[in-house]
């Protein structure tokens, strides 16, 4: 069987087309057509009958909706090659989707379901292309010349972007910016063009009404009873459902700033797994400001998105991958310029939110607890809770820093932040360096065992393993080493 088809406008050399009708059957047309550039060598027309199958003069063909067809391709005119892609078979102007000049036998007519059964789409090389512009796509972190979309495969070119389709949806792929030169900056195109800010920033501060004081309970646990210990709970986590813990305490003197000042945009600093990253992004979207999240850790990017850095780009802030050597430059003020040059202005919050204005804002913190309890634990990865809180504490009252990470640096950075807002060193303060349970975000099975059990015992949330967990725990070998008194209260501030 062979048939004639209007020639179609395409490159490439003349064409063979083959179609699978039925197992073991197949539709064919190719060198009386010439496709390469214009009409056929030939008219074609449809006939009204195929001589020899019975078929009476003047029958038309059946019709059936469009096919998808397999194009095969033939430097000869003839069929026979490997299939290349798939091949839209467009009707003719009559609505049918069988060309013109087919010939067809009776039984494919008696059953038109079967007449060119597409084949299963075929791999591509080059996956389909899934960016889209910042603030619709499904990941907001960022790959080379500013794309957005999912990762690409190796040695692949990235997709193009295409336009915006549908609601935004949490992201699920990590895509990496890589750093080259220029100090440190990655190679990304320019950021997204800040927010405009709220007309009215007191009306607008009103979306992180806080409840406040946090609540303060007394909890029975015996591995500290039985030591003559109090134990008490800081819900801080509870003072507001996006900014919790110390971070509402910490961020609003930086974020009133901005809003007073009209800066629309923040960039900040952060790991993995920070709570400072998402407090700041949950910011921005209540009060309508462009976040920028710098982020620890190059290899990350090319990695799914953990739940933190997830729910930071679900909030609109943009994931920009840095090396761990250019992350040490935070503090630079030639790399700062540089990120500015890159990302246009913006203010600028240290990593965990921690500067002189958050000090004095977690000072807060000390003043609620004072004469409530004797000793106040909180855990620190940057130090700036600790320092306010110290310095709210009455006289009389300490506080302990359980450090979540490593290094033993915390004593040094608590005495300068509080040197920055105070002018000097102020309260009672010491830092727990032993129980990081080997650094940020890491954990042991002590630490995984105790966290299940004091839930339990208590019916508490799950406790965060980066800070909450990991001060219980401390308190909890501190208080069977006889650290404390019998009769000392002590108080944990749960940050979330």
């Amino acid at each position: 069987m062979s048939a004639l088809i209007q020639g179609k406008r395409v490159s490439g050399r003349p064409q063979t087309r083959a179609y699978t009708v039925c197992p073991g059957k197949t539709l064919s047309y190719g060198p009386e057509i010439n496709i390469r550039e214009g009409a056929p060598e030939r008219p074609c027309r449809p006939p009204e009958h195929s001589p020899g199958d019975g078929t009476p003069a003047g029958t038309r063909l059946a019709r059936s909706p469009p096919r998808t067809a397999t194009t095969r391709y033939s430097r000869s005119g003839t069929a026979g090659e490997a299939p290349v892609h798939r091949a839209h078979l467009e009707p003719e102007a009559d609505g049918s989707g069988i060309p013109h000049g087919s010939e067809l036998s009776p039984h494919l007519r008696a059953h038109p379901a079967r007449v060119l059964r597409p084949p299963p789409r075929p791999r591509t090389a080059v996956p389909a292309a899934r960016g889209r512009p910042y603030g619709h796509n499904r990941n907001s972190a960022e790959g080379p010349d500013g794309q957005t979309g999912r990762s690409r495969r190796p040695g692949l070119p990235w997709p193009t972007p295409r336009a915006p389709r549908g609601r935004a949806r949490p992201p699920r792929h990590g895509v990496p910016s890589r750093e080259r030169e220029n100090g440190g900056v990655s190679s990304t195109a320019p950021g997204q063009p800040g927010r405009p800010g709220p007309a009215d920033p007191a009306a607008a501060l009103t979306a992180l009404a806080p409840r406040l004081p946090s609540p303060l309970t007394e909890i029975a646990d015996e591995r500290f009873a039985r030591r003559g210990v109090r134990l008490l709970l800081k819900r801080d986590d509870l003072i507001h459902p996006d900014l919790v813990g110390n971070k509402w305490r910490k961020l609003v003197p930086n974020l009133r700033a901005a809003l007073r000042s009209g800066e629309h945009t923040l960039l900040t600093f952060g790991g993995a797994y920070s709570n400072h990253l998402r407090a700041t992004a949950a910011a921005g979207r209540l009060l309508g400001l462009a976040t920028i999240g710098v982020v620890r850790g190059e290899e990350l990017a090319g990695r799914p998105l953990n739940p933190s850095l997830a729910r930071c780009a679900a909030d609109g802030m943009r994931l920009h991958f840095v090396t761990r050597a250019a992350y040490r430059r935070r503090a630079d003020p030639d790399w700062t310029a540089r990120l500015r040059d890159r990302f246009g202005p913006f203010r600028l919050i240290p990593e965990g939110g921690s500067d002189a204005a958050a000090v004095r804002g977690a000072a807060g913190l000390g003043r609620e607890l004072r004469g409530r309890a004797d000793v106040v634990a909180v855990a620190c990865g940057t130090g700036g809770t600790l320092a306010g809180l110290a310095a709210g504490l009455a006289d009389g009252q300490r506080a302990i820093g359980f450090a979540v990470l490593r290094g033993g640096f915390l004593g040094g950075e608590v005495e300068r932040l509080q040197h920055a807002a105070f002018g000097g060193r102020r309260g009672d303060w010491r830092v727990e360096d032993r129980f990081h349970c080997g650094g940020f975000a890491r954990t042991t099975g002590a630490l995984e065992a105790f966290a299940r059990d004091f839930r339990d015992r208590h019916g508490l949330p799950d406790l965060d393993r980066v800070y909450v967990a990991k001060a219980l725990y401390g308190l909890s070998v501190l208080a069977g080493e006889g650290a404390f008194a019998p009769g000392t209260s002590v108080a944990a501030v749960v940050t979330g």
